[in-house]
């Protein structure tokens, strides 16, 4: 898992991840399945 983001990309990130939330649930779902495909 990275968790290597600094607060300076975190800045930018945030506010995209909440305009886009609709985005980000599809995103996070698609990891998931792939996630459990590969385990």
């Amino acid at each position: 898992m990275y968790v290597m983001i600094s607060f300076h990309e975190m800045d930018w990130l945030i506010p995209i991840l909440t305009t886009n939330r609709n985005l980000l649930f599809v995103l996070i779902s698609f990891v998931i399945v792939n996630v459990f495909w590969l385990v």
